[in-house]
């Protein structure tokens, strides 16, 4: 058959038909081979930073001349300590020759346990702007070698923390509490929701199998369901962590960790009587109460005082959101996040009547922290990264100089930050130097138990085994700003984080908030129009404190 035939036209236009397929296929095959290339390169260029450099694990690190201090225990000068794998194997005499060189780089320096957060948010998993390697470079590049996740709304804690354990994650270790368990409707997406007693046993159990450390309860929970979660995390040796529930008293709900200092200023029984008292008298007799109670049951508190700081900061956003501290982290945080209009939900309904209230409220939070501590009822050193302007690390260090000024001698901070974590999360050895303990270690030029200015003469961070130097973290920390401050990353991250702002408060659960005019708080959901009265400090206080 013909090309005519074929209905090729004449014999003459079938060579040019031929030739006019292959050209169209060179093309597409250079134009897929020209859009793989892009995609390669923008993938490059978004890619985060080659991990930290460390000396293999599987040989032993030898670190001369060095005084350990173990917070509130005491301190030895002049020590060897010797690291294996992920422990501390040897602490000896260091040698005669203590001179500073190549050898011994830390001669006369001071080492200390890692500093652990007992309340963080590990970032969700956004495509193109996973944060979760810039979040764990943080943590460490601060000290922080420990985290407890209380709380991740899409099961962010638990990848985190298997990738940290498998080695493909550069970052602290993590005691993870999985997704928030509450009340229907429930605060946050992608909670647990328990209605009742049943229900909360079973998301106990649900949540046991997928391995979490701890069991983190939010607002909206109902007295019966709360004794399903306390009877099933009884049952499986997990701590209940989390917010007083709306309308509970914190002597109600007896939660093993007490986060923001919840339930202080609900008025119950007792309380009714003191109902024509001076709000001063009022407050002072519920930090009696509270203290009392977490001293029968050994409750431990993490007051997250630098969420309060941030919070009343907002009162002057331009002067936050070009603070250096806030710039750690890419552009979206500060501009999209944490925006007071457009930003998380709960910023929304703020506004200046709010943030002066928080300010209001400044010295009772403290008052009540070092009554707490005084009692010696527990209290930990937390910070709630991600809430807004509470940046990983650099907000433990905020945390730790609050807690400073609320009336806790610096060397007890530092205690209840590394050893007191370590024994409330059971974690042998965690928080001290000694032999067998993690090799979770900070190096300091200078002493911090003495003086917390001194937390900027790190010069060396020791997380897992790994050992990680102050110009190895420079570097990092300068590959990481290269990284989210050039167009391509700022551009595409702001999109994304728009994106994924709508996706995850746009829908109908954020619609319902709208819809009930209320925010969601870093306490418990809050109503706008009540949440100044809510506040210590505040004509009528009643409720809980944020």
């Amino acid at each position: 058959m013909s090309a005519t035939d074929a209905g090729f036209g004449t014999s003459l236009e079938w060579p040019r038909m031929r030739r006019r397929i292959v050209l169209y296929a060179l093309c597409g095959i250079v134009f897929f081979a020209l859009l793989a290339t892009f995609v390669g390169w923008v993938a490059l260029r978004l890619q985060a930073p080659l991990p930290l450099p460390d000396l293999d694990r599987d040989i032993e690190i030898v670190i001369d001349g060095v005084t350990v201090v173990n917070p509130g225990l005491g301190r030895t000068p002049n020590r060897r300590v010797v690291l294996g794998g992920d422990r501390v194997r040897r602490i000896g005499t260091a040698p005669k020759e203590r001179a500073k060189s190549a050898a011994h780089p830390w001669a006369g320096a001071y080492m200390l346990p890692g500093l652990v957060d007992m309340h963080v948010h590990l970032p969700p998993e956004v495509q193109l702007l996973s944060q979760a390697d810039l979040f764990g470079f943080l943590f460490l590049l601060h000290g922080v070698t420990s985290v407890r996740e209380t709380g991740s709304i899409d099961g962010t804690s638990l990848d985190f923390r298997r990738r940290v354990e498998e080695g493909s994650l550069v970052g602290p270790r993590v005691m993870a509490c999985g997704p928030f368990i509450d009340g229907d409707p429930a605060v946050w997406p992608n909670s647990v929701v328990a209605r009742d007693p049943v229900q909360a046993r079973a998301a106990v159990e649900e949540l046991a199998l997928l391995g979490v450390d701890c069991v983190k309860i939010y607002s909206r929970m109902s007295a019966e369901a709360l004794a399903g979660v306390k009877e099933a995390a009884a049952r499986r040796g997990l701590h209940v962590v989390g917010h007083v529930p709306d309308g509970l008293s914190f002597e109600e709900a007896r939660l093993s960790d007490t986060q923001h200092l919840g339930g202080f200023d609900l008025l119950t029984g007792e309380a009714d009587a003191a109902e024509a008292l001076s709000f001063k008298a009022r407050a002072a007799a519920r930090t009696a109460a509270v203290v009392r109670a977490s001293l029968e049951d050994d409750l431990a508190h993490t007051p997250t005082l630098v969420v309060f700081e941030r919070l009343a900061a907002m009162a002057d956003y331009e002067t936050q959101r070009n603070d250096p501290v806030g710039r750690l982290l890419p552009r979206f945080y500060r501009d999209v996040v944490w925006h007071p209009q457009y930003g998380l939900p709960f910023l929304r309904a703020m506004g200046p009547a709010s943030y002066a209230a928080i300010e209001q409220g400044r010295a009772l939070r403290f008052q009540r922290v070092a009554a707490l501590y005084t009692a010696g009822v527990r209290v930990h050193a937390g910070t709630d990264v991600q809430t807004p302007f509470v940046v990983p690390g650099a907000s433990l260090h905020e945390e730790l100089r609050l807690l400073v000024e609320a009336g806790i001698p610096t060397e007890a901070v530092w205690a209840l930050a590394t050893r007191g974590a370590g024994e409330f999360l059971g974690v042998p050895l965690l928080g001290t130097v000694q032999v067998g303990a993690p090799a979770d270690l900070l190096i300091f030029r200078e002493d911090p138990t003495r003086d917390l200015a001194a937390l900027g003469t790190l010069e060396a961070v020791v997380a897992q085994g790994h050992l990680y130097t102050r110009r190895a973290l420079d570097e990092a920390l300068a590959a990481y700003q290269s990284r989210f401050e050039s167009r391509l990353f700022d551009g595409l991250s702001m999109a994304v984080g728009r994106m994924a702002m709508r996706s995850l408060f746009g829908g109908p659960e954020f619609a319902l908030l709208e819809e009930r005019g209320s925010a969601v708080g870093p306490g418990d959901l809050l109503d706008p129009e009540a949440f100044v009265h809510k506040l210590p400090g505040a004509p009528g206080t009643r409720g809980n404190h944020p």
